[in-house]
């Protein structure tokens, strides 16, 4: 998520709500050494299609991460 003058802080370090892209979790993670193991991307209808295999930032609406160290 952009960080601007009216969204001033990180989206994982905002007083309210955490807005986030699979990118910045996925970011997050890595910061914190934590290894994505697997991630289920769906869409609106709670689908997943090719073209969010392939542009889960553009096309998916919800992940599901298994996490490891």
């Amino acid at each position: 998520m952009p960080v601007s003058n009216h969204l001033p802080h990180r989206w994982y370090d905002t007083p309210n709500i955490h807005l986030c892209t699979f990118d910045d979790f996925e970011q997050l993670c890595r910061k914190l050494s934590l290894n994505i193991l697997e991630r289920f991307v769906l869409d609106q209808d709670y689908g997943s299609r090719r073209l969010i295999t392939r542009f889960p930032n553009l096309f998916g609406t919800v992940a599901f991460y298994r996490l490891g160290r």
